[in-house]
């Protein structure tokens, strides 16, 4: 998976490098946050992270989140992490 490189200032530099090089390198880059909310009821849903998780295990976490891959846009990531991590 490619992720697009953002300059520290937050502007888009036109490339992508792989996930692995962007966390080992410190690389700037972009990610989605996004949080399910039942309006009716206020209830909001959040997940619990892996105990198997390197990062914060076991530790409540948004609704969904991700990296967003190199061409996609914010909302299409926000979508994708949605289907794949809460199937909806």
């Amino acid at each position: 998976e490619l992720i697009e490189v953002f300059t520290s200032a937050g502007e888009p530099t036109g490339r992508g490098e792989p996930r692995s090089k962007i966390h080992s390198e410190g690389i700037w880059h972009n990610t989605v946050h996004t949080w399910v909310l039942e309006t009716s009821t206020g209830k909001l849903l959040v997940q619990r992270r892996s105990p198997n998780k390197l990062n914060h295990p076991n530790q409540w976490d948004t609704s969904s989140a991700g990296h967003i891959s190199f061409g996609q846009s914010s909302d299409e990531a926000s979508v994708r992490e949605i289907e794949e991590e809460l199937g909806i």
